[in-house]
């Protein structure tokens, strides 16, 4: 959790912008947002909300983005012009098979430059660069299938590193 903070501290002194999901290895900052988007006392009229739906593959994806800036205060002393926090629900209905997955993250793009809708498209080009790049280590590169992915600590982590410069 500290490494993240100083990367996004990083990046926001550099002028740049991070996007990241809060997971529940962080559970203060993850309960502090489940209970903010649960709060039926909040005001909403502050936030905004965006919904995309998908048809491909046999597969209807439908992906629910809330966003808001009112927890800025809450979380700025520990994360770098923190701008923006959000809640996104992914809805995936896969022939007779339905899942749902609910994340939370949050952004320093401002609002003016990354409204609800814009927080869900760059959301969604991540894994897309994600899944590709994934796919060519792992089809093409063989990154799974190779006796050194069962090798310990530094020579495992140190292939991958190596083999995505070379991308």
């Amino acid at each position: 959790m500290h490494t993240q903070k100083k990367w996004c501290a990083c990046v926001h002194a550099y002028k740049g912008y991070y996007l990241t999901i809060v997971k529940k290895n962080q559970p203060q900052m993850y309960q502090d947002l489940v209970d903010f988007f649960a709060d039926p006392d909040a005001e909403q009229e502050e936030w905004q909300y965006t919904k995309g739906v998908q048809k491909g593959h046999g597969r209807l994806e439908v992906r629910e983005l809330w966003a808001s800036t009112q927890m800025n205060a809450w979380f700025e002393t520990q994360w770098a012009g923190v701008a923006q926090v959000f809640r996104l629900r992914r809805h995936v209905k896969d022939g007779d098979k339905e899942r749902e997955e609910i994340v939370y993250g949050l952004t320093n793009l401002p609002r003016k430059q990354a409204n609800a809708s814009r927080l869900l498209a760059l959301q969604q080009a991540h894994w897309r660069i994600e899944n590709r790049l994934h796919r060519r280590r792992d089809v093409t590169l063989g990154e799974d299938a190779r006796p050194g992915s069962a090798l310990p600590g530094l020579l495992k982590r140190w292939l991958p590193s190596m083999e995505g410069s070379s991308l």
